[in-house]
């Protein structure tokens, strides 16, 4: 029963997370740039901070939106964790990804910015430690698991911060004019959401299964 609930429950939050990127990206039925719901500097200082949420469900192109929605969503589905809980780290991944653009970059104010891509590689490093490091009551998924997920930090990390080194987005010619002006601090910014918010997670496994310190008095020498 549990398990048919948590279907259901996944179910459900895909939907309402493919609904909601149908709306805030009608203006690619129109043929139209962008702007209502990006995050803009200006816009937020003036009071619009809904922008704050819904930037990154905006997309400049319909490969935009296929290319980020379909990352996304396979990240999500890779990681066994609690409907509620991948919201959460999406989230956490959005906002560090956001904060870390708005510090460091210097397009952001001129060009806006909107898009998944940061929470994607939050999730995908999110997902390599998770993998690297399973709860202590779960079995470990083996050697394979700890490969990919050991790959998955490794390349999460090093696209990411390769460009913030070089300053291009990897690829960036083949992507050319499809993904309008590439915010490259938003990579990184997800990466470190995405390593917070697994480190968040183990710790509180941890804490939910020490044996309390009265249980450890009364053990038996």
């Amino acid at each position: 029963m549990r398990r048919y609930l948590k279907t259901v429950q996944n179910h459900w939050i895909y939907l309402a997370g493919a609904l909601l990127l149908a709306g805030c990206n009608l203006h690619l039925f129109r043929g139209v740039a962008p702007s209502a719901l990006i995050y803009s500097h200006d816009a937020v200082m003036a009071g619009q901070w809904y922008r704050i949420l819904t930037h990154s469900l905006v997309h400049v192109s319909w490969y935009h939106l296929l290319l980020d929605g379909s990352c996304t969503v396979v990240l999500l589905r890779t990681m066994d964790i609690p409907a509620p809980v991948k919201i959460g780290a999406a989230l956490f991944c959005q906002l560090s990804s956001l904060l870390f653009s708005v510090l460091f970059s210097p397009l952001i104010r001129l060009t806006g910015f909107c898009g998944l891509s940061g929470i994607g590689h939050g999730l995908m490093f999110m997902a390599g430690i998770l993998w690297l490091f399973p709860k202590k009551q779960e079995q470990p998924g083996g050697r394979g698991a700890r490969i990919f997920g050991g790959l998955f930090c490794l390349l999460s990390l090093a696209k990411s911060f390769a460009e913030l080194y070089t300053g291009d987005l990897f690829l960036l010619s083949s992507h050319q004019g499809y993904l309008g002006t590439p915010i490259i601090h938003a990579h990184a910014g997800g990466v470190i959401g995405g390593g917070a918010a697994a480190l968040v997670m183990r710790w509180m496994d941890r804490k939910k299964t020490a044996i309390p310190v009265d249980k450890l008095r009364s053990q038996p020498y």
